[in-house]
């Protein structure tokens, strides 16, 4: 079973895997092919990150209208949680989008 962390933690371990690979390509081209989050590094850095922001510098967006206009929202729509993300990742999973629990991925490099 995955475990979920918050983004701000995530983006913290991330950091410390790029620092240590990177003192030579070959390492870090290594890493980034076992973790395709590193490909990305320099974009989640770049986010702005704040109590006003979600993961990847997203506004927190209110939904005061939404509630007012939309009979499902003002019954109390529940928030997405944890199981949803694990929905969505057996989905990626039964799609080959994400390799099976416990497998890493295995991903060519590309010249861009």
């Amino acid at each position: 079973m995955s475990h979920f962390v918050p983004y701000t933690e995530w983006l913290f371990r991330l950091s410390e895997e790029h620092t240590g690979k990177s003192h030579s390509m070959a390492n870090l081209n290594q890493a980034r092919s076992e973790n395709p989050a590193l490909r990305l590094f320099s974009v989640f850095r770049a986010a702005r990150t704040g109590p006003e922001r979600e993961p990847l510098g997203v506004a927190h967006l209110h939904t005061t209208r939404a509630v007012q206009a939309s009979k499902v929202f003002a019954r109390g729509a529940k928030p997405l949680g944890v199981e949803n993300v694990h929905e969505w990742l057996g989905a990626w999973r039964a799609s080959v989008f994400f390799p099976p629990e416990g497998k890493k991925a295995r991903l060519e490099a590309s010249v861009i």
